[in-house]
């Protein structure tokens, strides 16, 4: 990847889903992958087919660097997807608690998903 960034390759570039590459970087949680992908100039909320962003997915997968890192770029921590699920249900829906503590404290707004659901995790 950084031999195809130093060849100046869009770092937005995406699938057919619209995956970015820090996306999938986001998801398999490699931080220094995230880090040099954004370092290119890769949105850190750019959205799949889904509407969910680098963070979501980082959030789905337990990644608390990451999720740091992004908000620290600026990333949307209220992003809501078609289902109306922010980060913040993603992330308390599989029991990420340090995850869910750092959305809390970047403010993440506890908000009903088109089901009635609000995030929680069963401690």
């Amino acid at each position: 990847m950084q031999s195809l960034l130093v060849a100046s390759v869009d770092s937005n570039s995406s699938d057919e889903h619209f995956l970015t590459p820090l996306h999938v970087a986001c998801a398999e949680g490699n931080f220094e992958m995230v880090r040099l992908i954004v370092s290119h100039g890769s949105s850190v909320n750019r959205l799949d087919v889904h509407g969910h962003g680098p963070l979501w997915h980082a959030a789905q997968q337990g990644h608390g660097e990451i999720i740091q890192f992004l908000i620290q770029e600026g990333a949307v921590v209220n992003s809501i997807d078609q289902f109306g699920a922010t980060p913040l249900h993603v992330a308390a829906e599989n029991g990420h608690c340090l995850v869910v503590k750092h959305l809390l404290q970047a403010d993440a707004e506890i908000i009903k998903d088109v089901y009635g659901t609000v995030p929680h995790v069963n401690l």
